[in-house]
């Protein structure tokens, strides 16, 4: 199911029912009745992303393990996937800055050991990094990803029923950042698989930003329980210190494309203000994020959520421009996809911007495609023009 398509919802639970325990982020955040269809009739009313939609794991066969032991080759398979994890978290960490490097290195796989749900996560992030450095059992190791990523799914959905409480909430955050990691690299390895061109889709692109959405909806329930735990880390580092923004200023060269790019905006939908809006909203976030790389860069030291938290800053309604194929849209996320080169420690994510931009240059028609240009250098030049001295 792609992450906008939606099934008709039933009509709304009756009246003086029980109270619902399995509703969706969305609702739960916004205190309303959920009708718990796969997206809930409120999501689908208000045009949102629904955790329920984004969160529905493909069969996979399998119960839950709490159900089933595992067989010998199973509970083997699983040991790999468990020593894989501590070393090439050591060896090729999800993040630059140490402080967040070692929440994925001791405290996440502490909670996983008494989170079952997250324990899978991890061993699903794990398979996909065998997957990457071994093509010749590639695609074993993808299988077994795919399979701890819908256990992991199931029991976060399970988890996140309940009552959030400050014991589960750093394993939840947690969980939906490992399945986040999980779904961009999975893309990542079957564009690989690809004939060429080697390219992301539309769904798997827009999948990036539903996904990013549930975490930030989940942050927003969780949020005083978070602060109190270790993974209240991972919210810092993410923009340049006060102290800085004063001093750092984007080169001109670079300040005139972004106006470039807000001329082609309002030229195209000077008629639909809505997406006038939206992607306009979007352009100015990422003119932020841009010069917040500028100062990393200048220093030396990137923190992956200064790239990522675009995804979470923009209107939750770009996902559905993206599936649409809006062609300012699909231009913008471009340039974004540009900015994400400067992660490239991330080894989850590493090839994401690649991808994602030979996906957008098959989307884009050819009178558009001089648009592509200047987010290609950016990627081949490793943002070296963010460096540029006016």
């Amino acid at each position: 199911m792609q992450p906008f398509e939606a099934s008709t919802p039933s009509a709304a639970p009756r009246s003086g029912m029980r109270k619902s325990r399995n509703g969706c982020v969305a609702c739960k955040r916004r205190r309303v009745k959920c009708n718990e269809q796969s997206p809930c009739s409120a999501c689908v009313r208000r045009g949102e992303p629904c955790s329920l939609a984004t969160l529905t794991p493909e069969s996979t066969g399998e119960d839950d393990t709490s159900e089933n032991l595992p067989s010998t080759r199973e509970w083997l398979q699983d040991m790999e996937l468990m020593h894989h994890y501590g070393n090439v978290i050591r060896e090729e960490p999800f993040a630059s800055g140490p402080q967040v490097a070692h929440l994925w290195q001791d405290t996440v796989p502490q909670e996983a050991f008494k989170h079952p749900f997250l324990l899978h996560a991890l061993l699903a992030l794990s398979a996909l990094n065998l997957a990457h450095h071994h093509d010749v059992d590639a695609a074993r190791y993808l299988r077994l990803a795919d399979k701890h990523q819908a256990i992991a799914i199931s029991g976060f959905r399970n988890a996140l029923a309940g009552e959030i409480t400050l014991h589960i909430s750093a394993a939840l955050f947690a969980c939906a950042s490992a399945i986040s990691l999980s779904t961009m690299a999975r893309s990542c390895a079957t564009a690989a698989t690809r004939a060429s061109p080697q390219g992301l889709d539309v769904g798997e692109i827009a999948e990036l930003f539903v996904l990013t959405r549930g975490v930030l909806d989940f942050v927003s329930v969780a949020r005083a329980h978070l602060t109190q735990t270790p993974m209240a880390e991972m919210f810092e580092g993410h923009c340049m210190p006060e102290s800085e923004e004063g001093k750092t200023s984007l080169p001109e060269h670079v300040r005139k494309r972004f106006r470039s790019l807000e001329d082609m905006i309002l030229e195209r939908h000077q008629k639909a203000p809505e997406k006038l809006s939206i992607v306009t909203s979007a352009l100015k976030y990422l003119e932020l994020v841009y010069r917040d790389l500028t100062y990393f860069l200048r220093v030396g030291m990137i923190e992956v959520g200064a790239v990522w938290r675009w995804t979470t800053m923009v209107d939750h309604k770009l996902a559905g421009l993206i599936i649409d194929r809006d062609p300012p849209t699909l231009i913008l996320v471009a340039h974004y996809a540009a900015a994400t080169v400067s992660a490239r420690e991330s080894w989850p994510t590493r090839q994401w911007g690649v991808y994602a931009l030979q996906g957008l240059s098959e989307m884009l028609d050819d009178n558009l495609q001089h648009w592509l240009d200047w987010p290609m250098r950016q990627i081949d030049d490793r943002l070296a023009s963010l460096l540029d001295s006016d």
